[in-house]
């Protein structure tokens, strides 16, 4: 990984924010295969869980607190 691209690098944004990470559909598409979605669906669907994790992360959730939350639901689904 390059040095600009290290976002563990704080000494290169001088203190300030960090660049906002973007999600890479394509990286992910291939879990969706047994789905039958279309690329259109596929991308929707994917940015929606980046939107749902970025979201726990700005608000400082773990992943034990998602645990909590969708436990259940792990539960009943798998």
């Amino acid at each position: 990984m390059s040095k600009k691209n290290d976002y563990r690098q704080d000494a290169e944004f001088n203190g300030g924010p960090r660049p906002a990470l973007e999600p890479d559909p394509e990286r992910y598409r291939a879990a969706l295969a047994e789905f039958d979605l279309t690329e259109a669906q596929e991308t929707e669907l994917l940015q929606t869980l980046w939107s749902i994790m970025h979201t726990f992360v700005e608000m400082g959730f773990t992943v034990d607190v998602c645990g909590q939350l969708f436990g259940e639901f792990n539960d009943v689904s798998g």
